[in-house]
């Protein structure tokens, strides 16, 4: 063997090409790049049609939307003694939502002549008696849905009025038998006849003690009385003068319970009359309030958004149109 073929032998062989066994399915990158940079053309005319179909659409048909709030609180009254709500929250959620709002919704519509449909939320505040009623609305709509929940506020109050006097009306029946008789209490017509019949039985019993003390201390005929005969008459005298304290002591109590009934019967009276008085009505404790933020995604927002969307769109087109020229160019080879 000479000095070359030794060389040829010590000479590292060089790596072959290698044939690529990977699934025709595999997607280079690179390839994929190389690839779509001939429709750069179809991606922007396609992103520049979607983001000015977009911002036109924007313009003309996009509005922000607001909630609209109201907050009713649900009343109180005393009620044999217990403070009693005029009506559940849940109650009247389940009323507000099947009777009241759709009424009120349709009265809304035929009185602005659309009809359009809109949605109310009514939402309860747990472990209260709070109920709130919201419409989401345009700055344009705010007047209308403002008089649209003053309606409907209003119907909860007028009906929790009339339940409020039904709840009363039997304080009021008590309050009115009360104040009659603290009138005949206060006029003493009664007392003044007890007192009119007591005193004329004092009268009676001092004219008899008068009498008994004017007799002579001696009998008809001279005759002076014995020891035993002026003990019976001073007896007598002695019963007389029990009769009349007795009858005073009597006089003196009948006016002094007539004056503790009365006592008695003017604190009644101010009592029944307080709790007519101690009521918490059902009340709107926040009047219609718009929010300050809108709901829905603001006009700035959404144009932040668009160009992305209008990027996304206009990728997808891009590989379908790379796709389409692929499958056109399998069918030539095929074909061929």
């Amino acid at each position: 063997m000479n000095r070359l073929e030794s060389n040829e032998f010590d000479k590292p062989a060089l790596p072959r090409a290698m044939r690529d066994d990977r699934s025709d399915d595999y997607i280079n990158l690179i390839d994929l790049w190389i690839g779509l940079i001939p429709f750069k053309r179809v991606f922007l005319k396609t992103f520049l049609l979607v983001f000015v179909f977009g911002a036109v659409f924007l313009g003309v048909w996009h509005e922000e939307e607001y909630s609209l709030t109201s907050v009713i609180q649900i009343g109180s009254v005393q009620f044999n003694g217990e403070i009693v709500p005029l009506e559940s929250s849940e109650a009247l959620r389940g009323k507000l939502v099947n009777a009241i709002v759709p009424g009120a919704s349709a009265l809304w519509r035929k009185r602005s002549k659309t009809d359009e449909h809109f949605d109310t939320e009514i939402e309860l505040v747990v472990d209260s008696d709070v109920v709130i009623i919201r419409n989401e609305t345009t700055l344009g709509e705010i007047d209308f849905f403002t008089s649209f929940q003053q309606h409907v506020a209003e119907q909860v109050m007028q009906e929790h009025r009339s339940k409020a006097l039904v709840y009363q009306s039997g304080t009021r029946s008590a309050l009115n038998s009360a104040r009659l008789k603290l009138e005949v209490l206060e006029n003493r017509q009664a007392l003044n006849a007890r007192l009119k019949l007591i005193e004329q039985e004092i009268a009676l019993e001092r004219s008899h003690f008068e009498a008994l003390r004017s007799a002579a201390p001696s009998s008809p005929e001279g005759v002076p009385l014995t020891a035993v005969q002026r003990g019976a008459s001073g007896d007598k005298a002695k019963s007389y003068q029990a009769a009349i304290r007795e009858l005073e002591l009597r006089k003196i109590e009948l006016v002094n319970q007539h004056a503790e009934v009365l006592v008695q019967q003017k604190s009644m009276v101010q009592d029944l009359e307080r709790a007519l008085q101690d009521i918490n009505h059902s009340r709107v404790i926040s009047e219609p309030v718009i929010s300050l933020q809108p709901v829905n995604l603001s006009m700035p927002k959404l144009f932040a958004i668009l160009p992305v969307v209008a990027g996304l769109l206009a990728s997808l087109v891009t590989l379908l149109a790379l796709f389409n020229e692929k499958v056109k160019l399998r069918r030539a080879e095929l074909a061929g």
